[in-house]
């Protein structure tokens, strides 16, 4: 999540999400994820400055570079998250301090 934050935060964006996660599984030498992730922002408006400042970015990973492409979950909220609960991966509030 922490590489997430920091493209997002790359693409000025920093601030407008509270919380990111990274569905994944763990191996016994690393941990991998499944190639996507899901932020939640904090106003709907966020979402749209969002796409248009990340749709599109190549971003770099360790091996390669990946295009990204913005898209909303098909599992809004509480609901989407009980879908993954129990699967590995990890999830990092993104709060600023004193904030909920």
């Amino acid at each position: 999540p922490e590489q997430l934050m920091g493209h997002l935060d790359d693409a000025g964006l920093s601030g407008m999400y509270n919380r990111v996660c990274v569905p994944g599984r763990r191996k016994k030498t690393q941990d991998t994820n499944f190639g996507f992730g899901f932020v939640t922002f904090k106003h709907p408006n966020d979402v749209d400055e969002c796409y248009r400042r990340m749709n599109g970015r190549e971003i770099q990973f360790t091996a390669s570079s990946r295009k990204v492409e913005v898209a909303m979950a098909c599992i809004q909220g509480m609901v989407g998250k009980k879908r993954f609960r129990g699967r590995p991966g990890q999830e990092v509030a993104a709060n600023a301090p004193g904030e909920q």
